[in-house]
Parts: structure tokens; C-alpha cells; sequence
């Protein structure tokens, strides 16, 4: 049996991006911004319940941009998960500790001079921990 691997399409006119994603991994989200997302100039992405960590890789975005993404000028996220990788004994200070140090890869040059900006909402309850991770970008509309 011979396979034929398909191109993606070519979207020349596509410029601004909104997605809403549920239960979608950072590496199937980052094949489709490899493979379609070349000219846009503006990309919102929600992603919810979801504890891929991927998503709050700030080196791994900074090289998806800068790849592929060489246009855009507005990048808005809002990532909600329920991390699933604490310790036995949810010492909730071991996860303050990881989502500080993922939060700090965005503070790197790349997205300073983007004045891109970002804040980690780190939320507990008795139903589990839930994280929000967001954009702020407090120039944009200016």
C-alpha cells in the first residue's frame, strides 16, 4: 500500500486567527501553525482544559513565531489547565515553583520588544488547582 502525503492548502489571504481549543495537544497546535499560519498577522487561542504544559513554553512559542509566524503582530493566549503533574503530596509550593519558572521564558527579549506581556492566575480549591495562563498586552489598543 502506497501512502501519498498531501500538502497542506496554501492560505495567502489569512491573516487573523481565532481558535478555541479543547483537549488539543501543543504539538498537534503547533503542526497547524507550521503548516497554515505563515501570513497571519494576529492569533487569539484559547485553550481549555487542558494540563499540556507545552502550551506555557515560552521557547517553544518564541521559535514557532519566529519560523513560521514571521507577520504577526498580536498574540493573545489564555491557557486554563488542571496540572496533573503534582507531587504525592500536592505541595502546592513545588507547583508555584515549575509555572514561575515556565512564566519567566516569556520574559525574554523577543517578547519585550513585541510588548507582548503575560500573567499566571495559580487558583486552589478543593476540586483541584486549577491555572490560567494569560496575555495582558497593556499597549496593544493604543
Amino acid at each position: 500500500m502506497h501512502l501519498r502525503k498531501t500538502r497542506p492548502p496554501v492560505l495567502n489571504h489569512l491573516t487573523h486567527v481565532s481558535l478555541k481549543l479543547n483537549y488539543i495537544r501543543f504539538d498537534q497546535f503547533e503542526q497547524l501553525g507550521i503548516d497554515l499560519f505563515a501570513k497571519i498577522q494576529a492569533l487569539r487561542v484559547s485553550i481549555n482544559y487542558n494540563s499540556d504544559v507545552a502550551y506555557m513554553d515560552g521557547n517553544r512559542w518564541e521559535k514557532l513565531i519566529l519560523s513560521h509566524m514571521p507577520n504577526l503582530r498580536i498574540f493573545d493566549i489564555r491557557h486554563e489547565s488542571w496540572p496533573s503533574n503534582t507531587t504525592a503530596n500536592n505541595n502546592s509550593n513545588n507547583i508555584e515553583l515549575t509555572l514561575d519558572s515556565r512564566i519567566n521564558q516569556f520574559t525574554s527579549p523577543f517578547w519585550i520588544e513585541r510588548q507582548w506581556f503575560f500573567a499566571l492566575q495559580h487558583n486552589q480549591s478543593r476540586y483541584g488547582n486549577p491555572t490560567i495562563f494569560y496575555s495582558t498586552d497593556p499597549y496593544r489598543y493604543q
